[in-house]
């Protein structure tokens, strides 16, 4: 038996496909269903997602292992001009990395395991390198450090936790200024917002605030004042967003019909396939 060894911990906070985009697609105009809608275009974007091994906007997400690869136990990683069998030991590295899931990865948030005495420890960030530009991307311990070796299997004890999304870029320091009268709200200048990372006054605080609907909301305290803003904005490509439209006017049109087992492909089967086609990241499963 296999087992799965990742989990989703924080979900895109919004869709590739919005309500209204969706509602004009399906020729609806009016909101008893927009529940029903918005369920399918979640669905819609975990298959798409699913069938191109992909996270298309910021999700936060763990992969564990039982231990860390042994075969760097006990050998410190060293240079290319340092090792004797150099270009011919890449399988040295094959053996010593680890792979993520779910491309394109945006950061590591942390690597923790438990010691020999069950005590939580955090991999310090200078202690291994990470290739974000890599599909999938791969982490090997740094120059002359190995993976800890740990003496008690305890199993998914390795907990790697990172943020993934393939059509989303950083924007960092878009400075502004809340309305010094209501309502208190500003709209990042790029949209969709797929995550924020920071808002931060003069002095490096943070104000309180909410943000939904693409729109961040502050108390009154912050009329007039000043703050940067850093986040991450989405960019689909509009071929998923196709394949995402034709699932969801798909399954809303044909809601009341169940599949048959064994079916062959039906048309949208393929058609979506083909969307999806140019996107798909041909990886081995992960486990």
């Amino acid at each position: 038996m296999t087992f799965l060894s990742t989990q989703i911990v924080t979900p895109p906070i919004v869709e590739p496909v919005t309500l209204a985009f969706a509602k004009q697609q399906l020729r609806v105009d009016f909101t008893d269903d927009d529940a029903i809608i918005s369920a399918l275009i979640t669905a819609a974007r975990q298959h798409c997602e699913k069938k191109t091994r992909r996270a298309f906007f910021s999700q936060t997400w763990v992969r564990t292992l039982d231990f860390f690869p042994l075969y760097g136990n006990g050998f410190a990683t060293r240079t290319p001009s340092e090792r004797d069998t150099w270009p011919y030991g890449t399988w040295y590295w094959d053996k010593v990395t680890i792979d993520l899931p779910y491309p394109r990865t945006i950061s590591v948030n942390s690597i923790t395991y438990l010691d020999d005495s069950a005590e939580q420890q955090t991999l310090p960030t200078t202690s291994y390198n990470v290739d974000y530009t890599c599909l999938p991307c791969r982490i090997a311990p740094a120059q002359g450090l190995f993976w800890p070796i740990l003496n008690n299997y305890i199993p998914g004890n390795v907990r790697i936790t990172f943020v993934a999304g393939s059509y989303v870029e950083a924007v960092t320091g878009e400075a502004f200024t809340v309305p010094s009268e209501a309502p208190y709200t500003y709209t990042p200048v790029q949209s969709p917002v797929t995550a924020i990372t920071s808002v931060l006054d003069g002095d490096g605080n943070t104000p309180a605030y909410s943000f939904e609907d693409g729109i961040l909301t502050f108390e009154e305290a912050s009329a007039g004042q000043s703050y940067t803003l850093d986040y991450y904005a989405g960019n689909c490509p509009q071929t998923i967003v196709q394949a995402m439209i034709l699932l969801i006017k798909f399954w809303y049109q044909h809601s009341i019909t169940a599949p048959t087992p064994g079916a062959v492909p039906t048309p949208i089967d393929k058609a979506v396939d083909a969307l999806l086609g140019n996107y798909t990241v041909n990886v081995i499963e992960y486990r």
